[in-house]
């Protein structure tokens, strides 16, 4: 296998599967790069085990990172011609923007307010010279 990173959009809202006595989160993104001026936009079908707690974040449009093995799986289409469909079992996955600014669909960390530095207090000495 090959490890791979790739960065998209998912193209639909993504699912919980049971694979085995495994749960899956899954979903297909769409990673696109301009080449010579053209965009080239590639389909990805992801797998990954670690944290369900996401899958209510994980929604059509979210842009998103993931990490880990590849694998390219040949099919023959119905017009008969030889077609390849990349998978990714995700080892790493990380929300990166949101789909839309005005909803906030991941929780948003608040900063912490930064305590104020306070005054150093003034000292007194009875170094009077009378």
């Amino acid at each position: 296998m090959i490890t791979g990173n790739v960065i998209g959009n998912l193209g639909k809202d993504a699912e919980m599967k049971t694979i085995g006595e495994k749960q899956y989160i899954t979903f297909r993104m769409a990673s696109t790069v301009r080449r010579k001026g053209e965009d080239k936009t590639t389909w990805v079908s992801v797998m990954y085990r670690q944290n369900d707690n996401l899958l209510p974040y994980l929604k059509k449009g979210q842009q998103v990172y993931v990490q880990g093995d590849l694998d390219v799986n040949f099919y023959t289409s119905r017009d008969g011609s030889t077609q390849g469909d990349l998978s990714l079992f995700a080892n790493q996955l990380v929300l990166v923007g949101q789909r839309d600014r005005q909803e906030q669909s991941a929780p948003q960390l608040q900063p912490q307010p930064q305590p104020q530095p306070q005054p150093a207090p003034q000292q007194y000495t009875n170094d009077l010279p009378f």
